[in-house]
């Protein structure tokens, strides 16, 4: 028969071993989470959308740029392009003010789509959530820089 000892000191031995172990798993998660800090995040409004805007102004020179968003549930993005030299009230006057909105689609494959401002679907009724986020609008797709610069109005 086993000592009560010898019971206890194998018991001790094992919650030891495994406070170490946990001290050193605990250990490691900080040092992680202290990584995944300093790593940060991807903007896509930075990283997508302000290089799309950077590349659109240059068939604009006489205008400047805004990005306005991300706005309701969808997350739409405008990108506002006003005339240079246009102040308060009359930037959005005629064509001073001239825009395209995306939505983020898939953006670990980096997809936005364009709305389509057009044609408003009466999918959501009038003051529900879908409807006051935007989403009887259809969207779309982007292939090129191209669908890009046709759809700003």
């Amino acid at each position: 028969m086993k000592s009560l000892k010898s019971i206890k000191d194998k018991y001790s031995r094992k919650r030891r071993l495994h406070n170490s172990k946990r001290d050193n798993i605990e250990k490691e998660l900080t040092l992680l989470e202290e990584k995944r800090k300093k790593l940060g995040y991807i903007s896509w409004i930075d990283e997508l959308l302000r290089p799309i805007a950077e590349e659109v102004i240059k068939k604009y020179p006489d205008r400047t740029y805004d990005i306005l968003g991300p706005f309701g549930l969808g997350s739409k993005t405008a990108i506002h392009l006003y005339k240079k030299g246009v102040k308060g009230d009359n930037l959005f006057k005629g064509k001073n003010c001239l825009s395209i909105t995306f939505e983020p689609k898939d953006l670990d494959k980096a997809e936005l789509e364009i709305v389509d401002y057009s044609k408003d679907t009466k999918r959501y009724a009038k003051n529900t959530i879908g409807e006051m986020n935007g989403f009887n609008y259809l969207t779309i797709p982007i292939k090129s820089m191209k669908d890009i610069l046709n759809n700003i109005k």
